[in-house]
Order: structure tokens, then C-alpha cells, then sequence
């Protein structure tokens, strides 16, 4: 059992509380939540499970929960409007996440230090507003004592390339950081010399992000069979959205940059991989380094 301290200063046991919030609707499968309390109620008498939220998916979870007879266990506290203004106000002095979480505490007594992002913490919408939030706001949070989840599940890992140097791994994930479930893929890249991880600070400069985009724009060009930049619109491609990706697979000629489903537009469904010939980011990329020496040499 949790000690958890109530609103005074005394510590006071309060049994073990797992607190839900959220949009309550089909795709948060909150009946497997429910099952897990059923099967943990039978063993802690004390838990309690609340529901803070709303959704086209409440009435059906209250008649789940009234089949399960576990309505001494399960309680809803209905729609919490704070939580709308979170992201877009960008945590400024994060007065709207205090506000969300004393609100939680009053109705549970307990203190909640575990958050999810609307969208998710690599929702790309948020770019439009504030270009790099997510960035600063995932490293912010954990600063201040939270822990974020996404709803990310992987789905299978396969051997995609590999050579005397270079190991890559393709991982299938479904997403489901916002309104619409995603499938795509992410890589990981290893160098099997040094026996590390290539990360993309691994091969370029930050300072060469614009100068990068440049190349990968000119690939994307190339790759749709359009005229220019501007008409990659007409491919659903949103322009202002295209940046290096941290998603990529690396190969003894060439770099493919990997983008999630709209991740470079809403009407980007699909994932999206450019291939940018190694040689065309020579000189952006650090040659102080022996893995990008064996990407380079001939």
C-alpha cells in the first residue's frame, strides 16, 4: 500500500490509488485497466481507481464497471476543463499542470506526478505554435519530478541491414498519441566496431540543420516528380514541417530519413523515407569521427 500524505502535514494511509485522466473513448481501452483493478481488487481492498474525463466512451465504461460490481472500487469524477489549455500554453510557469494536478488531489487526496501530453510527447502539431515546445517541455517535466507516457506499443523487431560495420533494427509501433491510431516504423542503427548506438548528433552539427533540410528538400523534390519545393504541397507534404529527422537508416551509401504518418503534413498518411546519398552531407558531417570516415570512403 501507498503512504501517501493527505492535505495537512501528517502522513496518513490512504490505501493504493491509480488515477485515470483523460478523453474516455474506444481507443484508450480503458477495459483493460479495469480488468487489471478487478484482479488486483480481490487482493488489495483498499485500491481505488479514478476516472477523471469525458467521452463518447462513458456511459459503456459505467456499465463495464457495473457488471464487474465494482463500483465501491471504481470511481468517476467527471470532466476536469484545466487540462485544455496545458499544451498551448506551453507550461509557461506551468500553473496549468499544478492546477490539473491539485485538482486530482482534492478529488482523490492523492498527489499525481505521472502526465501525458495532449497529442503526445511527439505530436508534431504542437510545431506550429511554439517550434521545439515538445523538446524543452519533455526535458522540463522530468526536471520537475513527472514522469510522461505515451501510448506506444511495440509490435515487432526485424534485421533490416547490415554490412562488416553497420547493424540496423526496424521496430514496428503502433501509436495512439492522439486522435487517430498510427502504425510506423523506428530504427536503431549500431556501429558493431565501437559497439555503440549512431545517433544523429553522432554524424552532424545542429548548427547544419537548415543546411541539411536544404538537401533533404531537394531529395523530396526529386522523389515526388514535382517542380520545386513549393509543389510538394500537392503531395500532402507541408514544407514549413520538413526538418532532419532523428528517425533514420543508415547504410554504407546512404542515409534514409524516416517520417511517422503526418508527421510532415495531415494529409501525409503514409511514412515517408527520402534517401540522401552519404556524399551529399559530407560537409555537414563530422569526419573527426570513424563511422562517418567509413560511411565516406570509397
Amino acid at each position: 500500500m501507498a503512504s501517501i500524505r493527505n492535505h495537512g502535514d501528517t502522513e496518513k494511509e490512504l490505501g493504493f490509488h491509480v488515477v485515470f485522466v483523460g478523453a474516455i473513448n474506444k481507443t484508450k481501452r480503458l477495459e483493460l485497466l479495469i480488468d487489471a483493478i478487478d484482479v488486483l481488487a480481490h487482493k488489495y481492498e483498499d485500491i481505488k481507481l479514478h476516472i477523471i474525463g469525458d467521452g463518447n466512451y462513458l456511459q459503456f465504461i459505467k456499465q463495464y464497471v457495473k457488471e464487474k460490481n465494482l463500483g465501491n472500487t471504481i470511481i468517476f469524477h467527471g470532466r476536469v476543463t484545466e487540462g485544455l489549455n496545458v499544451l498551448l500554453s506551453g507550461y509557461a510557469n506551468f500553473n496549468d499542470l499544478y492546477n490539473v494536478q491539485n485538482r486530482v488531489k482534492r478529488l482523490t487526496g492523492v498527489e499525481s506526478k505521472i502526465i501525458r501530453f495532449p497529442g503526445g510527447s511527439s505530436n508534431t502539431i504542437s510545431r506550429n505554435y511554439s517550434y521545439g515546445i515538445m523538446s524543452y517541455l519533455t526535458e522540463e517535466v522530468q526536471n520537475r519530478g513527472y514522469s510522461y507516457f505515451d501510448w506506444n506499443v511495440e509490435r515487432f523487431t526485424k534485421n533490416t541491414y547490415q554490412d562488416s560495420r553497420l547493424y540496423c533494427m526496424a521496430k514496428g509501433i503502433y501509436e495512439n498519441t492522439g486522435h487517430t491510431p498510427l502504425f510506423g516504423l523506428s530504427y536503431s542503427n549500431w556501429d558493431k566496431k565501437l559497439k555503440e548506438k549512431v545517433e544523429y548528433e553522432d554524424l552532424f552539427s545542429e548548427k547544419d540543420v537548415e543546411d541539411i533540410r536544404n538537401v533533404l528538400v531537394g531529395c523530396m523534390v526529386k522523389k515526388y516528380g514535382v517542380v520545386n519545393e513549393d509543389s510538394l504541397a500537392s503531395k500532402g507534404i507541408s514544407v514549413e514541417q520538413i526538418a532532419p529527422s532523428r528517425k533514420f537508416l543508415l547504410t554504407k551509401d546512404t542515409i534514409y530519413f524516416v517520417y511517422s504518418p503526418y508527421e510532415l503534413g495531415m494529409e501525409a498518411e503514409r511514412s515517408v523515407k527520402i534517401p540522401v546519398a552519404n556524399k551529399q552531407l559530407r560537409q555537414f558531417m563530422d569526419t573527426t569521427k570513424s563511422i562517418v570516415r567509413y560511411l565516406l570512403e570509397d
